[in-house]
Parts: structure tokens; sequence; C-alpha cells
């Protein structure tokens, strides 16, 4: 069958010398993987291999076979073209950062309309805030919500240490355990999910809650590894 659908680029590989498979999430059927033909190779024109980059949002007609891993585009479009993701170098950085953790954290193969417009809403948001800094802090911890593993209670004198691998805010331990976050830590940790003001990060502080988070995503999503674009990230904010 044929359907229209929005559509979220996650990643794109090389097929063959003129087309791509693209992982695309889409509002319809959740993560797809698509061929699409005619955006590789001398001449063609760059517009559309643009339009399939990163967190590119898509307007789509696919077919949709059952029980098909690979479908096929037979056309699309941009839905919302970016203002400055593609001309600021700390927002294109980010969506790479973004892209990536996707990939490797949801893998619904079923729509999801909440996680679909969380997903898109994100993304418009972040081509136009004026202050980008700790938008992947913030999106990681949304993020989270819609995964299913959100912390459960909040730092507090009676609570003041977490446990990454349990998703919890527990009594002091004797020892601190390498899955603990104490301290600081711990109530940055805490603002960030459940407090709505401000964060007060400088760049130590910030690194260190960016390194709490992907360590929390790694103990609660199989195979989230070290991510690639987790260097460009520190450069940015160094």
């Amino acid at each position: 069958m044929q359907a229209k659908t929005e559509g979220i680029v996650f990643r794109t590989v090389k097929y063959s010398e003129t087309s791509v498979i693209a992982g695309i999430y889409t509002e319809q059927f959740g993560l797809q993987s698509y061929i699409i033909n005619g955006v590789r190779g001398k001449g063609k024109s760059n517009s559309k291999s643009s339009a399939l980059a990163p967190l590119s949002i898509l307007n789509m007609e696919v077919y949709k076979k059952e029980n098909k891993n690979i479908n096929r585009i037979k056309s699309f479009e941009p839905a919302i073209v970016f203002k400055q993701i593609p001309f600021d170098v700390v927002k294109s950085s980010l969506v790479l950062f973004l892209a990536e953790v996707l990939n490797r954290s949801v893998v619904e193969e079923e729509c999801n309309e909440q996680l679909y417009q969380f997903l898109k809403n994100s993304i418009v948001e972040l081509d136009a805030t004026n202050n980008p800094s700790d938008f992947h802090l913030h999106f990681l911890a949304r993020l989270s919500n819609y995964l299913g593993f959100t912390p459960h209670g909040k730092f507090s004198e009676e609570t003041p240490e977490f446990n990454l691998a349990d998703g919890s805010f527990v009594k002091s331990v004797s020892v601190l355990q390498p899955s603990f976050l104490n301290g600081e830590n711990a109530k940055r940790f805490s603002d960030l999910f459940f407090n709505n003001t401000e964060l007060q990060l400088n760049k130590k502080s910030r690194k260190e809650l960016l390194s709490a988070l992907l360590e929390y995503y790694r103990l609660h999503v199989s195979s989230f590894n070290i991510l690639k674009s987790l260097e460009v990230i520190e450069q940015v904010f160094a």
C-alpha cells in the first residue's frame, strides 16, 4: 500500500552509487528503513541529499509492505525548513549528537504519536532557541520519560544520592559506588529532571552532568555505547 506520513531522519548510509538507506522515525509507522534512489552521484542536485540531513523533518509518500524490513519512498520534501541549524556550528553539532542518541535508543517499529510530537517539537525548538548550551541535557532528560526510565524520587536530605543503575534517589551509602551520584552532581541531576528553573552550569558541571546522563542511558538502553559525536560536543562546549 501507499501512505503519506511525516518523518524525522535519524541516519543515512550509502546503498549504491546513487541511493541511500535511511532510518526515519515516522509519525504513522514508528522507526522504518527506506531505500531512497537518485540522491547521490555526480550531477545530482544537492537539494534532495540536504533534505536527508540528520533530524530533518519530511513530508513523505511511502510504500508500506507488512513484514518487509526495508521499504521504498515514492516522494519526499521538507516539512519544515530550518532557519538556523544548517548555519550554526553549535546547533548543527548538537543535531549530530542527538541523532546518534536517537539512532541507538529509539527502536519502536510502531506508531507512537506522543514520542513523534516530542521529537518534532524539540527539533523546532532547537532551531529557534537563542541559547542552546543546555538543550541536549534537557532533551536527554525528557526523552528518558518516553523510553521508560525517568528517575524515581528526588534529591533531598533524606535521599542525597542517585543510583544510576536502578534509577532511584536513595539514602547515603557508606562507600560510594561507581554507578552512584552524590553531592552537587546528584542535586543537578534531580534539578534537570524535576526543577523547571534554569540550570546554572559552568563548563565543568555541564560536562559532568552530560557524562552522568550518558552513563544513565548506557545502563538502561541495550547497546548504548560510547557516542562518536561526543568528542565534537565536548569541543563545542569546551
